[in-house]
C-alpha cells in the first residue's frame, strides 16, 4: 500500500492485517463523505465475507463486524482486501505494490523483448526508442528519457539473473537460421 503522508510504507509492507482507518485514510485522503461511504463498502464487504477480518484484542468470540468496527478492534486482512477492491476501478483505490522480485522479472522480459527487436539487426536502440516517441507522441510511459531508462534496467535485470543482454543479442543475430517474426 503507498502511505502518501508518511514514511511508513516498509512497516505496513511487513503486516497481513491493517487496521480499518488506515486503509480508509489513505484512500479517501480527509474527504469524510468518501470516509463514510468505503468505510460502509469494507464492512459490508467483511460481512458478506468477501473480505477477511479479525479482532485486534485477540478475542476469539465473534462480534459482528460494526461491533468490531465500532470498538476500534476491527483488522482487515491485506491481501483479500486488494482482492475485493480490485473490482472497482477506482484509481484512487489503494494498490499493492509491486515487490522486486515482480518488478525484476517484469524488466527481464522487456530485455528479452528487446533482444528479439534487435536480434534481426535492421534496427538499433536508439531506433526504437525513436519509433515509440513517434507512435505515442511522447506520452508517459514513452518518452525517451523514461525508456532508456527502462532499456537500461532492463539489461541490468537481465544481468541480475545471469543472462548476458549483449551474449545473447549477438548470438541470435549469429544464427543464421535466425528469421525474424
Amino acid at each position: 500500500m503507498s502511505f502518501k503522508q508518511t514514511n511508513c510504507e516498509q512497516y505496513w509492507k511487513e503486516t497481513s492485517w491493517i487496521p480499518i482507518a488506515a486503509i480508509i485514510n489513505e484512500w479517501c485522503n480527509g474527504d469524510q463523505a468518501c470516509k463514510t461511504a468505503k468505510e460502509y463498502a469494507v464492512i459490508n464487504a467483511c460481512e458478506k465475507g468477501d473480505i477477511a477480518y479479525r479482532r485486534s484484542d485477540g478475542k476469539t468470540f465473534n462480534d459482528p463486524v460494526e461491533v468490531l468496527h465500532g470498538r476500534g478492534i476491527l483488522l482487515i486482512d491485506r491481501g483479500s482486501f486488494f482482492s475485493w477492491v480490485e473490482r472497482f476501478k477506482d484509481p484512487d483505490a489503494p494498490k499493492e505494490n509491486i515487490t522486486t522480485r515482480e518488478k525484476n522479472n517484469l524488466h527481464s522480459l522487456i530485455g528479452g523483448l528487446l533482444v528479439l527487436l534487435l536480434a534481426d539487426g535492421k534496427k538499433n536502440q536508439s531506433g526504437i526508442i525513436t519509433q515509440l516517441t513517434d507512435i505515442f507522441k511522447d506520452k508517459e510511459p514513452f518518452k525517451q528519457r523514461t525508456l532508456e531508462s527502462k532499456f537500461s534496467e532492463a539489461k541490468r535485470a537481465m544481468s541480475d539473473k545471469g543472462i548476458s543482454f549483449d551474449d545473447t543479442l549477438n548470438s541470435l543475430k549469429k544464427k543464421s537460421d535466425y528469421e525474424a517474426f
